[in-house]
């Protein structure tokens, strides 16, 4: 009798995990990305101390994905993500200079789940992804402050891993950390003359993996 409640148990516990990455299921992920960095020197000579800040970085990201499982552990989705990032930092006396990146982003997606536990799986998604958006770049000396306004684009194919760990049946808490693969990042400046500008085109291969590549979220499964 206690073989067949455990045989049970352990088919129960495969049908639990099974059904949430099974052929059919509807995927609608959702989650945020937040990373802050600053910079402070301080000085000591005699019996003084001084201090000065350097440049301070914040940004913030946010995505969802609805997607569809094509077949079972493997799920096909469509990206949808906003980023936003600003630099701050003193370069001469009285002068500052406020660099804001704004960017949205489509990146086609197939993510693979390896079930490691009754609950607990590993994601591997590969990802094609396309980013619109613009430099705003603000110089202020004393009251008088100057604006200029640059347009960005940027290309990645690779890989992003992660974990989700499976709440319920339809409930389950991701993270994702990191990039493995290719990027291009394309910065447009309009000169003066009607038509003409410059293009600052800076493109790589590599492993990115810092707290801004580190996101949280929720997934449905419907």
């Amino acid at each position: 009798m206690k073989r067949i409640v455990l045989a049970l148990v352990a088919f129960c516990a495969f049908f639990y995990a099974q059904a949430q990455t099974d052929q059919g299921t509807v995927l609608l992920s959702g989650g945020i990305g937040f990373a802050g960095s600053g910079i402070r020197t301080e000085t000591f000579t005699g019996d003084s101390l001084t201090t000065d800040d350097g440049p301070t970085t914040t940004e913030i990201n946010f995505y969802a994905m609805p997607g569809f499982f094509v077949a079972d552990y493997m799920a096909l989705g469509l990206g949808l993500g906003y980023t936003s990032e600003s630099a701050k930092s003193v370069t001469a006396p009285n002068t500052s200079l406020k660099l804001t990146t704004s960017m949205f982003q489509i990146s086609p997606t197939l993510r693979y789940y390896a079930e490691m536990d009754r609950e607990l799986f590993f994601l591997g998604q590969l990802q094609l992804g396309l980013g619109f958006g613009s430099v705003n770049t603000e110089t202020t000396t004393g009251s008088t402050t100057v604006t200029n306004t640059d347009k960005l684009n940027m290309f990645t194919f690779g890989i992003t891993p992660g974990f989700s760990y499976m709440f319920s049946e339809t409930v389950s808490f991701e993270m994702m950390f990191g990039f493995i693969g290719y990027e291009q990042v394309a910065i447009k400046t309009d000169l003066p003359k009607e038509g003409e500008y410059t293009k600052d085109i800076t493109s790589g291969f590599g492993l990115q993996a810092s707290l801004s590549d580190l996101r949280f979220g929720i997934s449905i499964h419907l």
